[in-house]
């Protein structure tokens, strides 16, 4: 062997004994080169993502104060909805004002990756509506999964919030369900406060939850798997929503 050659990962399967040599062993064999390349594959491809100007990034985002540099063909491939609307673009590709570039990042290594970041789960509700931007079904289904099922008192409404802006109903009627359910807990915390003096539609949509029966949506999401109160129209007659003298159940404390 070369004095410089790279050391190997993994032991020879020629090193393996040829009295094993029967059909269940070359398959289980077979099973682990298939395992044993696409976990090459994947480590190339986080490499890949980690250096993307090293690799010949030929594509920008701008998020924030932020650039990120990414490849089109990872993109073509991983979000071909979302190629289709950027093919002809050159130079910088400006993205919403609110979005995070810690979440952008998030999101990045998914689309290069398959994989979510370590702290997926404070990032989640900010990488949602990326997610969404992108057309990236399997990342908005493991951001709506995650924060179903992490639904708190202190974070119910900034999720329904979102999830409305976002066209989420699925996760719209998680929310409001839950709220519906622990309203008294809702309405004690800083986020419930700043939702009602964001806009005032927002205490007669907080009452329609509380007040009126919540259906699932019906209509088909963009995710069949998606875990979302109904739609809320504000343009609504005002009638449906008032509020009598004695209803204070949506005053904050």
């Amino acid at each position: 062997m070369a004095a410089n050659a790279p050391e190997a990962h993994y032991p020879s399967l020629l090193d393996e004994s040829d009295e094993h040599q029967n059909p269940s062993f070359r398959e289980a064999r077979e099973q682990r080169m298939s395992q044993r390349a696409t976990q090459t594959l994947m480590e190339d491809l986080y490499s890949m993502f980690v250096q993307r100007d090293k690799f010949g990034a030929d594509f920008k985002f701008k998020v924030g104060n932020r650039i990120f540099r990414c490849h089109k063909a990872i993109l073509m491939v991983r979000l071909k909805s979302y190629y289709a609307t950027i093919t002809d673009k050159i130079g910088v590709t400006n993205l919403p004002k609110h979005f995070q570039p810690d979440a952008f990042e998030a999101v990045l290594m998914y689309i290069y990756t398959a994989k979510v970041s370590s702290n997926f789960n404070q990032l989640a509700l900010s990488i949602l509506p990326i997610a969404v931007h992108f057309y990236c079904d399997d990342l908005i289904n493991r951001c709506e999964l995650e924060l179903v099922n992490n639904l708190r008192a202190e974070n119910a409404v900034t999720i329904l919030d979102v999830a409305r802006r976002e066209g989420r109903e699925h996760l719209q009627y998680k929310a409001a369900k839950f709220i519906k359910k622990n309203i008294d807990s809702v309405r004690k915390t800083e986020s419930y406060k700043t939702f009602l003096d964001a806009d005032e539609r927002n205490c007669r949509l907080l009452l329609d939850i509380v007040t009126q029966t919540l259906k699932r949506p019906t209509s088909v999401s963009s995710n069949a798997g998606s875990p979302s109160p109904p739609p809320y129209d504000p343009s609504a007659p005002s009638g449906r929503y008032s509020m009598s003298e004695n209803n204070e159940c949506f005053m904050p404390l």
